[in-house]
Order: structure tokens, then C-alpha cells, then sequence
């Protein structure tokens, strides 16, 4: 199983990390370690976290931040598509 990023994440990644830079600037690296442990998880448990609110997608809520990631899981690979804030309307 193979982790892919979509150019959606990349961009939500890059406004969270610049937003919190902005107000905690130590919150970057905890957000990094945070979503790569949550990646980590992801490809041996795909399904674990709860079924999106878009169809054929999983929404992973982010423990000690209001990020939820949302990604798409198939046998081959897991899409991650987005970073949202939980307060964002998606889909």
C-alpha cells in the first residue's frame, strides 16, 4: 500500500501551517509529527477512521487540532485529498 498527496492537501497543508506559524509557531512541527503518525496508521488501518461526508471518502479528525484529514482509500493506495478545518462546510 502506497500513501499519495493530492495538490488540495498540499494547498490546505501550506495555509495551516502558514496560519499557525501566525498565532503558534510551535504548533508547526506538532501538526507535522501529528499527521505523519496519522499517516502512519492509515496505510495498515485504511478504514479506521469514519465515513466522509463526500462520497467514497474517510474523515480522520486530528487529535489536539481542529484539522480533519479526508482521504480516499483503495487496495492499492490511500489519496489523502484534503486538510480542513472542522469548522470548513465540506463537501
Amino acid at each position: 500500500m502506497r500513501l499519495r498527496y493530492s495538490a488540495g492537501y498540499i494547498t490546505d497543508l501550506l495555509e495551516a501551517e502558514s496560519y499557525l506559524r501566525s498565532v503558534a509557531p510551535q504548533l508547526v512541527a506538532e501538526l507535522a509529527r501529528r499527521l505523519d503518525a496519522s499517516f502512519s496508521l492509515l496505510l495498515d488501518h485504511p478504514l479506521m477512521a469514519r465515513t466522509g461526508r463526500a462520497s467514497g471518502t474517510r474523515e480522520l479528525v486530528l487529535k489536539k487540532f481542529p484539522y480533519v484529514v479526508v482521504y480516499r482509500a483503495t487496495p492499492q493506495e490511500i489519496v489523502i485529498l484534503r486538510l480542513l478545518h472542522q469548522a470548513q462546510d465540506w463537501p
